[in-house]
């Protein structure tokens, strides 16, 4: 098995084990079930130094492969009966693997 080869299983088996169920709704196409990481408490520093401007984001991670596509703004995430509107990407690791966005 390659490298990449492992790193993806690994990637795959830490969702489905540890990962919540939630739907991904594009405001075009159908929707797809997958599973998350949500985080309600993610600390953001604009600018990257701690101060006044401090803030708590709500994330939602996910593998890039069960969505094919980075969310835009206006696309939902519904996690049980509560519904998260994409904001903005926040983050994902340059490999295509995992994607963090920004909800509200």
């Amino acid at each position: 098995m390659s490298e990449e080869t492992a790193f993806d299983q690994m990637a795959d088996d830490v969702f489905n084990g540890l990962g919540i169920d939630a739907t991904y709704i594009p405001k075009i196409g159908d929707s797809v079930a997958l599973k998350v990481h949500y985080d309600q408490n993610v600390e953001y520093n604009p600018g990257g130094y701690p101060g006044q401007g401090q803030d708590y984001l709500k994330t939602i991670e996910f593998v890039y492969a069960d969505i094919g596509a980075i969310p835009g703004d206006g696309d939902v995430f519904m996690i049980g009966q509560t519904r998260y509107a994409v904001e903005k990407m926040l983050d994902h690791d340059g490999r295509g693997r995992f994607v963090k966005v920004v909800v509200n």
